[in-house]
């Protein structure tokens, strides 16, 4: 378990110093526009998007030389060939179980504590690249390639540990509980399709769709427009429940397909 927990600690540490890197590098930039008085947490209110997203690049940055420095993966692990029926498969299946997630995650109203940065981050194309590219490559390296290789060898070839485990620090290390079930549930969905075809590119691909959805989705706030608002919900409308059971049905088909056009790795 030794890499495992080294790379949750460079994946937390990383971030912070990367936030810490971006305000230091923001405070010797700005020393000059600021008064006597000024104080660090009014510094963080002003400047807490550029903070965040400059944050953000220079620890996905740092965190992938570390890695690759560590020897704990190599560059061509990202473009490991997978059949193009089955990535396919796989990139349908993510899409509709994600949503399915999206739907039942919602039906909790978990409060979302990065709602308004995330939504000033999506204006910044530095930061759209991190939520939406960057991010999903370092997700996956130390989610499904480290930590699910090595959980396997660690409880003696059972990948459904090996799943469950990633998925739970997955979920954990994201610390907002909006999204922390979220990436649990998602975690378990790469998971699989991980051990299913031993690639990164059907997570990744996958990944990086969700993601961009996303961030068009706090520019346009189209979901929010689409299904009416906090007024609607799993409980009262019939439609969001009719999306549910026939993603869930997308998402059986796909696995079976998946499965039977790849063999357990």
């Amino acid at each position: 378990m030794k890499r495992t927990i080294i790379a949750v600690l460079l994946f937390i540490l990383t971030q912070l110093l990367g936030t810490f890197a971006a305000a230091v590098i923001l405070i010797i930039c700005k020393i000059g526009t600021l008064g006597s008085d000024f104080s660090l947490q009014e510094f963080q209110q002003m400047y807490m998007v550029q903070i965040t997203t400059i944050g953000l690049v220079m620890s996905h940055f740092l965190m992938f030389f570390i890695l690759w420095a560590l020897k704990y993966f190599k560059p061509s692990d990202f473009i490991k060939k997978v059949p193009g029926k089955t990535l396919l498969a796989c990139i349908v299946m993510i899409f509709f179980g994600l949503f399915s997630l999206d739907i039942l995650n919602s039906a909790l109203d978990l409060p979302n504590i990065l709602e308004d940065a995330f939504s000033e981050m999506s204006k910044s194309v530095p930061a759209i690249l991190s939520i939406a590219v960057f991010g999903p490559a370092i997700e996956e390296l130390v989610f499904r390639r480290i930590i699910i290789d090595e959980c396997t060898t660690y409880f003696k070839g059972r990948q459904w540990a090996a799943i469950i485990m990633s998925s739970a620090l997955f979920g954990l290390v994201h610390m907002n509980p909006a999204q922390m079930v979220f990436a649990a549930g998602a975690g378990i969905l790469f998971g699989w399709i991980y051990c299913r075809t031993g690639s990164m590119l059907p997570g990744f691909v996958g990944h990086v769709i969700n993601n961009s959805i996303g961030v068009i989705d706090m520019r346009t706030h189209v979901m929010e427009k689409a299904i009416g608002g906090d007024e609607i919900s799993l409980f009262n409308d019939p439609t969001l429940m009719i999306a549910l059971v026939c993603s869930l049905v997308i998402v059986g088909i796909t696995a079976y397909i998946i499965k039977n056009e790849t063999k357990a790795q």
